[in-house]
């Protein structure tokens, strides 16, 4: 069954087959293996060996260059030492640490374990089409945080609230892990991405099965829809309702208590006594198959996967951008869609409520930016106004002819 907004092989165009694409960058991958191959170094991937290869190889280079001078293993490990460490963090997310003292990965670890997925299906000479759905991606967007920032002034809340959304993406007993099992996941890897994204990679020994998996977003939608973040922001707080309503201290404190009253009817109306913030997110998911289809019709040049492509590694860079971009595209639709039934009339008092709170936020934006407008339009009238005045006190001298070009030049600057 074809996907909604699928790009299927029959939307590619005659001079460009996926099919063939795809035999071509197999018979690539085969040459570029042959040159790859290496020893040493075996000690790197036992201490990262939690890790992607690209990363074990970059350390691994480095200390082959250290044995061709002769040092010792534990020479060569104190000198390797930091550089290892780096490794390690830029594959680690140090902001959260969860019970245990574990810790969740990166995205940037997802892309490299991606194109080790991807060169591990293109060995296989006889690749069909629908072994690349044996890989696929859930992109996850989460929604709410900068409302949380602001409303409580804390950074601490924010990255406390984004914790506790990463606790259900890597959560092995509930309700959308088995989903993804179900739909043929034999591996399971939950990631964060930068700020408020989410990424879960998924393997399967056969093609998995999409709607399987997109009924497991859902379910991680409605998992972290349960969380509670009441205790982060308190809408019974006069400092919260004061930052939500534009209030500031100094107005609050010349109030009369008529106007105080008003001022808290006006908030009632939009939140609701014994409101909750509540956490949510929106998630969308497509297989590598997808990113192989996005990548050949990508219409950014530099992007999009030719049928002569030269080099291997950029080939698959290129099969896991597309990747990346036909997950987050659906996951961009399903939140355009949450904010759209939020704002709608059929919520219930605490949808309109969230409406109310994120609105809130877009609309400060909004203002900010239409302020700033102004401003500028202000200072150019200023100076408008001084070089009309100065071109007139000339205009004797210049000559009507001369005087009205000089307007006209004037005039096109603004």
């Amino acid at each position: 069954m074809v996907r909604e907004n699928q790009v299927t092989p029959e939307t590619i165009g005659r001079e460009t087959k996926a099919a063939e694409i795809l035999d071509y960058v197999v018979r690539l991958g085969l040459d570029s293996r042959r040159e790859q191959e290496k020893e040493g170094g075996s000690w790197v991937n036992d201490r990262l060996k939690d890790l992607p290869t690209p990363a074990r190889e970059r350390i691994r280079q480095r200390d082959r260059r250290l044995v061709e001078l002769g040092l010792s293993e534990s020479q060569r490990a104190e000198i390797l030492k930091d550089d290892i460490e780096g490794v390690e963090t830029t594959y680690v997310d140090q902001r959260f640490v969860f019970e245990g003292g574990q810790k969740i990965l990166k995205d940037q670890f997802g892309k490299e374990l991606v194109r080790e997925w991807t060169d591990e299906i293109l060995e296989n000479v006889e690749l069909r089409m629908e072994d690349l759905d044996r890989v696929a991606r859930l992109s996850f967007d989460a929604n709410g945080l900068k409302a949380i920032n602001d409303l409580s002034t804390s950074h601490e809340r924010g990255d406390e609230f984004l914790k506790r959304i990463a606790e259900v993406i890597r959560n092995e007993d509930c309700e959308a892990y088995r989903l993804l099992r179900e739909a043929g996941a034999s591996e399971v890897i939950p990631l964060t991405g930068g700020g408020d994204e989410y990424t879960i990679l998924v393997r399967g020994d056969r093609p998995l099965d999409i709607e399987g998996l997109r009924q497991a977003v859902r379910s991680y939608e409605a998992a972290v829809a349960a969380v509670d973040c009441g205790d982060l922001v308190d809408f019974g707080d006069l400092g919260v309702k004061l930052r939500f309503l534009g209030v500031s201290p100094e107005e609050y404190g010349k109030m009369d208590e008529t106007a105080r009253l008003e001022m808290e009817t006006r908030f009632r109306e939009d939140i609701p006594e014994g409101f909750r913030m509540p956490a949510s997110m929106s998630g969308g998911v497509e297989t590598l198959q997808q990113g192989l289809m996005l990548a050949i019709n990508d219409p950014r040049d530099k992007k999009r996967l030719k049928p002569d492509e030269q080099d291997y590694d950029a080939a698959l860079s290129k099969i896991m951008g597309g990747l990346w971009d036909a997950s987050d595209r659906e996951m961009m639709a399903v939140k355009k869609g949450f904010k759209a039934r939020l704002e709608s009339a059929e919520t219930s008092p605490e949808e309109r409520a969230l409406s109310r709170i994120f609105s809130r936020n877009k609309a400060e934006r909004e203002a900010r930016r239409r302020i700033e407008e102004l401003e500028r339009k202000a200072r150019s009238a200023d100076v408008l106004t001084g070089e009309m005045a100065r071109l007139t006190a000339m205009r004797e001298e210049l000559g009507d002819g001369a005087f009205a070009e000089a307007v006209v030049s004037l005039m096109s600057r603004f």
